[in-house]
């Protein structure tokens, strides 16, 4: 046991006073590691996706007058040329289970009552016609989608201006924070890192040890440890 000790013990010390051997087994690797993390690690992660938004829609009434002039948004946003894909459910529960699970990233929901609420504004000149959005705190794509939205809320109250010669709509958004279920996210750290740690074992296990026995061997330093 003692020999076999001497012999491990003399040949990591051999090892270890090359520098090249301490760069190529130890340090190359760590600096490999810290340059891929740097340069990919940004481009992985839960939130990562194109430049496209999942709006799930929820319709607890058909829209009529006006309100048609949402339904035309609705389709001009969702259209090849729009920053989202349109999905309609038939219940708001399936909608927010969706948007929980991260297969959709806001929810618009059109209450029962809005087609009352925009005669009412126009005939009294006052009050607003509420919707609802529907969205994750905390998740990048999920809070760009809903002030994406706010966003067009707003041009249809404009067009909404337009045509009806000085009519004027006060259509507004209720955002509601949804909690996500949580799930570990990708890391692309974690990812990378057994393969590093998996380098710099194959490099001492396969190039510099076999070179020092071999050297050891042919010296006669096995003999004397």
């Amino acid at each position: 046991m003692s020999r076999l000790w001497n012999f491990t013990s003399g040949l990591f010390k051999s090892e270890i006073r090359e520098f090249q051997v301490m760069f190529w087994s130890f340090i190359f690797p760590l600096i490999l590691y810290f340059i891929l993390t740097s340069v990919f690690g940004s481009f992985y992660g839960s939130d990562a996706q194109g430049v496209s938004f999942r709006v799930g829609i929820v319709r607890e009434e058909n829209l009529a007058g006006f309100g048609k002039i949402i339904d035309e948004v609705i389709e001009g946003i969702s259209s090849e040329s729009g920053p989202f894909v349109k999905k309609e459910y038939g219940s708001i529960d399936d909608a927010i289970v969706d948007l929980r699970e991260g297969r959709q990233d806001v929810v618009l929901v059109i209450p029962a009552g809005t087609n009352a609420k925009m005669t009412s504004a126009l005939a009294l000149k006052m009050g607003e016609v509420p919707l609802q959005v529907h969205y994750i705190s905390g998740k990048e794509s999920s809070t760009i989608a809903s002030s994406i939205i706010e966003e067009v809320i707003n041009e249809v109250n404009l067009e909404i201006e337009r045509r009806g010669e000085g009519d004027f709509l006060d259509i507004v958004t209720e955002t509601r924070v949804i909690s996500a279920i949580e799930e570990k996210s990708f890391d692309y750290k974690e990812y990378i890192f057994p393969g590093v740690a998996l380098m710099m074992i194959l490099s001492v296990a396969l190039l510099n040890s076999p070179f020092g026995l071999i050297q050891y061997r042919v010296s006669g330093v096995n003999k004397k440890l």
